[in-house]
Parts: structure tokens; C-alpha cells; sequence
């Protein structure tokens, strides 16, 4: 994502989804419900699912957010080998 400095998302929380965040260049933070973590490039931070959080730009920006779930191997159903395909 670019980020424009002074911009932010809005105040949220994911059922189960995490965020992994990753600063290319500037400086965003990430403010959870227990504090604000500055994070400069190279830098990275994750928020887990339940947890309010969202990002704030102080300068031009550039970063990743990768989302993702917890493996669960109660959540994958499969087939056996010979079944139907």
C-alpha cells in the first residue's frame, strides 16, 4: 500500500483473521488496544484475531499488510484416494 502522511484506517478487529504488517519505507504506526508501536522499514508487526487495532502514517509510506487465519486441521475435509475427484 502507499500511505499518504497523516491518514489512518479506521478503529477495527477481525474474527479470526491476523494482519501482518511490513514498513517498505516511512513510518507508520500500528495502535492496538495495548499501545502504539512505531515501525520503520524493514520493520513488521502482527495483530491477532480479537485484538482492535489500526494503523496511523507519519510520513509517506509505503507498506505490506498480508492476511491470514491460524491453520486448523478440523477445518480441511478430504477425500480418499480412489473417491470421487
Amino acid at each position: 500500500m502507499k500511505l499518504k502522511k497523516d491518514t489512518r484506517c479506521s478503529w477495527h478487529t477481525h474474527q479470526a483473521k491476523y494482519n501482518l504488517f511490513v514498513v517498505i519505507h516511512g513510518v507508520v504506526g500500528i495502535l492496538t488496544e495495548y499501545g502504539e508501536i512505531l515501525l520503520h522499514a524493514g520493520q513488521e508487526f502482527t495483530t491477532s484475531p480479537g485484538e482492535w487495532h489500526e494503523f496511523r502514517v507519519y510520513e509517506d509510506s509505503e507498506m505490506i499488510e498480508e492476511m491470514y487465519v491460524a491453520y486448523d486441521e478440523g477445518d480441511i475435509q478430504r477425500e480418499q484416494l480412489g473417491s470421487k475427484l
